[in-house]
């Protein structure tokens, strides 16, 4: 693992077990509300008018009701599971 691999995926856990001890069931969407509520809602219509209003009712909406740490414990999880290059294998950049 590079060096720089794995500072980031060390700062997302970090950041993860911060998140835990402070907003242990603080939603994205509680947090959102918090920073700027009005950008929430500029999301929210940017979803529904340009995309489709069914992805925000299914996908985006359930997403902003998970916990706050939940996102970044995913982020982390899915940079430590991503396939480490081959040692001695093939290689495109070679």
């Amino acid at each position: 693992m590079s060096e720089l691999r794995f500072i980031g995926v060390s700062l997302f856990v970090i950041v993860t077990l911060v998140l835990v001890i402070l907003f242990p069931t603080e939603s994205v969407a509680d947090l959102w509300v918090k920073i700027d509520a009005n950008s929430l809602v500029g999301f929210q219509a940017l979803i529904e008018k340009n995309v489709d209003p069914d992805l925000w009712l299914t996908i985006v909406l359930p997403a902003l009701r998970c916990p706050v740490w939940a996102i970044t414990l995913v982020v982390s999880a899915l940079l430590l599971l991503r396939r480490r290059r081959r040692q001695g294998g093939y290689s495109r950049f070679r």
